[in-house]
């Protein structure tokens, strides 16, 4: 699984076509291997979360993800774009300047708005993140 934002919308219905030995099985060994399906495709996509936030960490992996962006590789709204191009700016002007303590905060915001990119759904039920 290629590295991308955590997504646990899940379609219910390829995953009942993968448990489906549920519906006419009732052994628990069916059951505990239809679990043990569930658990695993969790892991890949939280593996898969986690890959896509240390690919984009820190000023390299910023400029990475906009090349990404640009190409159309990763999907993001209109306001993703925005704030991730405003984070770029604002880098380059406070570079220009050699304000490293200023440098220092903005990658740390950088690197916690691409934290609750990559989290998306699990904070979105607490902050409103898209």
């Amino acid at each position: 699984m290629k590295p991308k934002p955590l997504d646990l919308n899940f379609d219910v219905d390829e995953l009942l076509r993968n448990l489906r030995f549920l519906t006419s099985m009732r052994s628990k060994l069916y059951f505990k291997d239809g679990f043990i399906y569930a658990i695993n495709l969790v892991r890949q996509r939280i593996k898969s979360a986690c890959d896509f936030y240390r690919l984009f960490y820190g000023f390299n992996g910023m400029k990475e993800l906009i090349v990404r962006v640009e190409t159309g590789e990763i999907k993001l709204s209109e306001q993703r774009k925005r704030e991730l191009y405003d984070f770029y700016l604002k880098y380059l002007k406070i570079f220009d300047k050699e304000k490293y303590y200023d440098l220092v905060n903005l990658i740390d915001k950088y690197n916690d708005w691409l934290f609750k990119l990559a989290f998306k759904n699990v904070f979105k039920e607490n902050e409103g993140v898209d």
